[in-house]
């Protein structure tokens, strides 16, 4: 780790040398909600927190938001029939918290909520948080949280746009909105058609596809003069098919979001906003040896949740506070949970203050989560934020994470007859739990930015299997503990007309009992891209390298590793008179294959967009 500083820190300081006067290559001025639950900009942030904008979703041509992270340098983490997460510094699944809104998003599969199942073309922006955030949001939120905030109303009285994608592997996706304003009612109304010769998580390509439906509603409006209301549907149709072995495969997904907000001005210095959300999803796999299944019936998934919040942002005696209350029922009904269904219920007070001077910031906070069924938990944190110079930024913070044990960990009840074994659940689960000391080095100067972290992670009593007992039966106990360190950097240029970014990441990572690295997260993790304008054609190049990768582990050995892997993705766009955009994107330019074990990683991929907008996006947003 020490010889690793030193590279780090001649980085930033080579940046600053070398920097010009002029725009700032990052959004420092962007408003974020994500890290404090309220508005403030990004360069007042005390805990790490990047921002993918819209500009850089359109730009950067991705079909999901898994597509979006894994440009940025997130390792994705796909799996089956979950779909694709991504990995925060070695941690994902069950313990990376996804938000849409700022409110959490059922759908787990595997332990996975499914990333790609969400179009790019609904998200406005997507905030990513990393470290604890358990203070801020409970459970899973142990990695860290991923915000996808989808797009408001445009504002102006009418905003249509319709955009049309066709690609190889049998793509093709249409997304059409409007957006605007009646009355004293602003509307954004949209959805999307996605059709394509491959599903999420899987390899094989066969006689495969995904196909899905979506839409989405959002509604802003005054009450008064003082309360603003706002509410959000999301609705979400898929079916999969794929096949292994002699077996079609068959997954259909439906999920169905929505939200109502009220937030009331009491008056500058006071604001409260009370929050109703709730969220259905279903998920029905089966099997058959023919391409169409044979039944309606199969392994059924219904997942619920209804939850109320309360919020107050608030100066008190020259300190800002962040409180409130979370209020969270949470129901599951499925086939291999013992009774059929089950139920929790949930209740989590919270606070931060904020001290701040011209130069810097000190933020503690704490949450008390009493459960049902697994009692209580007190997570705090402290961060700060110091600005010793001009343009140099030093966030540090100690935090505390935890994940409550999830239904089918408590529940399950499961036999495989033909393989010979059975899955039971263990109601005397405890979360697990994980502890956090983080620095990260930011360096602004004109035209050119750098950044490192350092990170250190001790984690206890993660829930895993257990040997078979005599019976032969698997059952979950809080078992595996061990550590995370790891370093990040990354440099940004905006030197015209070219921009181009360099990001690395190296992760230590290590089970105690074992003294073997974590499964699924590369010790190494490269990338770069270059964007550039030729003859008013935006051109932009990137590369994601990730590193051997370890998968399965026999004992203390590890048996299987994945080898690393080189991703080369480009992108050409030009704007044509009217409103209409056009580009084409090769994903995977090298043709990598990476087969089973790199599900979904399936070769070079084409596609073609075409996008007409009443209100073209600017190169600012």
């Amino acid at each position: 780790m020490k010889a690793l500083v030193v590279p780090v820190c001649l980085l930033v300081t080579a940046a600053a040398a070398h920097a010009q006067s002029a725009d700032s290559v990052l959004p420092l001025d962007r408003l974020v909600v994500t890290a404090a639950r309220r508005e403030q900009l990004l360069k007042n942030v005390v805990v790490a927190t990047q921002i993918v904008t819209r500009h850089e979703l359109v730009e950067s041509g991705a079909a999901s938001v898994a597509d979006a992270l894994q440009r940025r340098g997130l390792q994705l983490e796909p799996g089956l029939p979950g779909g694709q997460s991504v990995l925060i510094h070695g941690l994902g699944g069950p313990r990376l918290l996804v938000l849409l809104d700022g409110r959490p998003m059922i759908g787990n599969v595997g332990g996975t909520v499914d990333l790609s199942r969400i179009p790019a073309d609904l998200i406005d922006r997507i905030e990513v948080v990393t470290g604890p955030q358990s203070t801020l949001y409970g459970s899973a939120a142990m990695a860290g949280v991923i915000n996808l905030i989808t797009r408001r109303p445009s504002g102006q009285r009418l905003a249509p746009e319709i955009a049309l994608t066709a690609g190889s592997q049998e793509r093709l996706d249409v997304h059409a909105a409007t957006s605007g304003t009646a009355r004293a009612l602003a509307y954004r109304i949209e959805g999307g058609r996605q059709y394509r010769g491959l599903a999420t998580g899987v390899s094989n390509d066969d006689a495969t596809f995904a196909r899905r439906w979506d839409g989405n509603l959002r509604l802003e409006g005054n009450l008064s003069s003082a309360i603003r209301a706002s509410s959000r549907l999301l609705l979400v149709d898929e079916v999969q098919r794929y096949r292994i072995g002699q077996l079609y495969r068959f997954v259909d997904r439906a999920q169905a979001d929505a939200s109502i907000a009220a937030d009331w001005e009491i008056n500058p210095s006071h604001q409260v906003e009370l929050t109703v959300h709730g969220s259905h999803f279903t998920h029905l796999a089966r099997a058959s040896t023919a391409a169409q299944p044979a039944s309606a019936e199969g392994d059924d998934d219904e997942q619920r949740l209804i939850e109320l919040s309360a919020l107050y942002n608030g100066e008190l005696s020259g300190t800002l506070v962040d409180a409130g209350i979370d209020l969270r029922q949470e129901g599951i009904t499925a086939d291999r949970v013992t009774g059929g269904g089950r139920s929790l219920a949930l209740a989590e007070p919270f606070a931060q203050a904020t001290w701040q001077g011209e130069r810097w910031s000190l933020v503690p906070g704490v949450r008390v989560s009493l459960s049902d069924r697994w009692g209580e938990r007190v997570t705090p944190r402290l961060a700060a934020l110091v600005r010793p110079l001009d343009g140099l930024s030093l966030r540090g913070s100690w935090s505390q994470g935890f994940r409550a044990p999830d239904f089918k960990e408590l529940y399950i009840e499961f036999v495989n007859s033909a393989a010979g074994y059975a899955v039971s659940g263990n109601p005397d689960l405890r979360p697990e739990s994980s502890s956090v000391f983080a620095l990260d080095i930011e360096w602004l100067l004109g035209r050119v930015s750098a950044h490192a972290g350092l990170h250190h992670t001790s984690f206890r009593d993660f829930i895993e299997t257990g040997e078979q007992d005599a019976t032969g039966t698997f059952t979950y106990g809080n078992i595996a503990r061990g550590s995370i360190a790891g370093i990040d950097a990354d440099l940004r240029a905006r030197l015209q007309p070219l921009q181009f970014e360099l990001g690395y990441a190296y992760l230590n990572t290590r089970d105690q009992a074992t003294d073997t690295p974590l499964l699924g997260s590369a010790a190494h993790v490269a990338r770069a891209s270059a964007i550039t304008t030729v003859v008013d054609t935006n051109v932009e190049i990137n590369a994601l390298y990730t590193g051997e990768t370890p998968l399965q582990r026999n004992g203390a050995v590890i048996s299987q590793w994945r080898s690393g892997w080189t991703s080369v993705n480009a992108r050409v766009a030009r704007t044509i008179s009217g409103g209409v955009t056009a580009s084409f994107n090769v994903h995977n330019a090298l043709d990598r294959r990476m087969g089973a074990d790199w599900p979904g990683f399936t070769g070079r991929q084409f596609s073609l967009r075409l996008a007409w907008s009443s209100n073209i996006i600017r190169a600012d947003q």
